[in-house]
């Protein structure tokens, strides 16, 4: 059965993901035969220098010593050009968008209309009905999940969940839920120490069902407001929505997508696809790497940088990614790390350290903590007012890291103790010292 399953991933696909094939396969066969008719260009013209006596000697030589290795190296980019893009697997891509579809009921009902052999015909409505079975079984289980986390918003208190995309949700909100081990698209557990585990559902078979309760357990906790102010039909639609839109975050289409640059999340799409062109441009020629030796890379130096202006064309490339940028610290002032094991794109671990474990109790207590963003901050006074330096608010982050680490350690089980309300109060009269102190001692000299 698995066997068959992989096996169908691997042909053509139809319908709705065949569409999607065909555009991708298209460019990458336009590519290619831009890289060949260059090659035939250099050696169409190096045969005719060959014929021509009166040719310079030192024309013939560049063409020859340098023409042709530049062709040669132009054709193989342009035939690489697709899995640089991200798009090498668009083939199975497209058969995974399919089969999204296939579980949304009604919607994948529409997949009866692909044109396939009499033989096939049978096999195909029969695989269609099926999914259309579990994709209504899933609607119930969905219900029944869903109200339970109504009943018990608290992620603590019910130890599981799913994470939808958060998209929506303030940056601050996202930071925190990276810190304490949560990532989108995600179903999570918690063992008796109080570790967090989580598995990627992005390329499931019923992502859209997943994508479909995702959502929605976001709107439940993140946005209690909205969720209770919805009517039934509204949930039911915009739920249906977001398993549509699951469909375009298979690891291909989402690749796809950020080296397009594009951003739901972006303030200002303007700045942000400035700000974007180096890391396009690097994770373009950093597509050319195989993904293995990038892992590899990250999985013996899990450290990450932040990288600016031109220093973003190293960000994709192994080894050399590690010489270019600053250090990216998390809540506590620490470096983050990006675990690339093996396992990594499946299953994840949350961190053991005390102070994640009560952020992680502080944040369903509806404790917020706003990471530190030096470049909000002014200093000074009056007409001295400025901005930090890059090199003073490198040191506000982790001076607030630390502080706020102190913080959640001592403070954090008297906070979780009192009332919502009271400790939302303290919590942020604390964080707001922290800061101020922080400021102080960054922009000493």
């Amino acid at each position: 059965m698995l066997f068959r399953s992989l096996a169908n991933l691997a042909v053509e696909p139809l319908g709705a993901g065949g569409f999607i094939y065909k555009i991708v396969k298209g460019i990458g066969n336009t590519s290619e035969r831009l890289g060949k008719e260059v090659r035939k260009n250099v050696e169409q013209q190096i045969a005719l220098l060959n014929e021509e006596d009166s040719a310079p000697k030192l024309i013939k030589l560049m063409f020859e010593k340098g023409g042709r290795p530049l062709a040669s190296f132009v054709e193989y980019m342009a035939s690489m050009l697709l899995p640089a893009l991200g798009l090498g697997f668009a083939r199975v891509a497209g058969n995974l968008f399919n089969t999204s579809l296939s579980f949304i009921p009604g919607i994948g009902a529409f997949r009866l209309m692909e044109t396939h052999p009499s033989a096939q015909k049978m096999a195909h409505y029969n695989m269609l009905m099926r999914h259309q079975i579990i994709g209504m079984i899933g609607m119930v289980a969905i219900y029944s999940l869903l109200k339970s986390i109504e009943d018990e918003p608290d992620d603590e208190k019910r130890g599981w969940g799913v994470e939808g995309s958060w998209d929506g949700l303030p940056p601050q909100q996202k930071a925190l839920n990276y810190s304490t081990g949560r990532d989108p698209n995600t179903v999570w557990w918690k063992d008796k120490k109080g570790k967090r585990h989580s598995l990627k559902y992005v390329n499931w078979p019923i992502a859209s069902l997943m994508s479909m309760m995702g959502y929605m357990s976001d709107t439940i906790r993140y946005r209690p407001d909205d969720w209770k102010n919805s009517s039934p039909a509204s949930k039911f639609g915009r739920g249906i929505f977001a398993m549509g839109e699951s469909v375009t975050n298979t690891s291909v289409l989402s690749q796809l997508m950020d080296n397009l640059g594009t951003s739901r999340s972006s303030e200002d799409p303007f700045e942000a696809s400035m700000r974007r062109i180096p890391r396009m441009v690097g994770g373009f020629f950093g597509g050319y790497i195989p993904r293995a030796i990038k892992d590899a890379d990250m999985w013996f130096d899990p450290k990450v940088n932040n990288y600016k202006g031109n220093e973003a064309l190293a960000a994709e490339v192994p080894f050399l990614r590690r010489y270019f940028g600053n250090e990216k610290v998390d809540i506590f002032g620490k470096q983050v790390e990006i675990s690339k094991a093996p396992w990594s794109r499946i299953y994840k671990g949350g961190p053991e350290a005390a102070e994640y474990k009560l952020l992680d109790r502080l944040m369903n207590h509806g404790i917020i903590l706003s990471p530190a963003n030096p470049k909000n901050r002014l200093v000074g006074r009056g007409s001295n007012k400025r901005h930090m330096t890059e090199e003073e608010g490198r040191k506000y982050e982790k001076l607030v890291g630390q502080g706020y680490r102190k913080m959640v350690l001592s403070k954090g089980p008297r906070l979780l103790a009192m009332r919502q309300k009271s400790a939302e109060k303290l919590a942020r009269k604390l964080s707001d010292q922290i800061r101020d102190r922080a400021e102080i001692q960054a922009i000493r000299k």
